[in-house]
């Protein structure tokens, strides 16, 4: 046998070990994806409620969802309020005792003012 031969029985019996083991990889991901459908089929149909418990089900997680929605709206329309309230009593506080700086937190507190610090526009 020659080199020539004998490379080729070694290339061929590498190439066929890679596609095999890849082969194998492919069918085990596919089997996965399978297993998973058939597992949600299965708990979708034995799922005994019924629909009309799901529905109601539903409607009180969008209830509850948009309950927490609001609170969390007016607790940042709460915290915008205080931060404004905050930064007023911070200027008083430095024109009172006539801070160096005032110019610089005025402009500062301009700023924020005027551009929202939040992605909501000021209250």
């Amino acid at each position: 046998m020659s080199e020539d031969q004998a490379a080729e029985i070694i290339q061929g019996a590498f190439r066929s070990h890679s596609f095999r083991r890849k082969h194998r990889a492919k069918d085990a991901a596919a089997t996965k994806i399978q297993a998973f459908h058939r597992g949600a089929r299965a708990r979708r149909d034995m799922d005994t409620r019924s629909s009309g418990s799901k529905t109601v089900d539903s409607q009180r997680l969008s209830a509850n969802l948009q309950a927490i929605n609001n609170r969390m709206t007016a607790m940042a329309k709460e915290m915008e309020v205080y931060e404004m309230n905050q930064d007023e009593k911070l200027l008083r506080a430095a024109k009172a005792n006539g801070a160096r700086f005032t110019k610089d937190i005025v402009g500062e507190l301009e700023d924020k003012k005027q551009s929202g610090h939040r992605r909501r526009k000021p209250v």
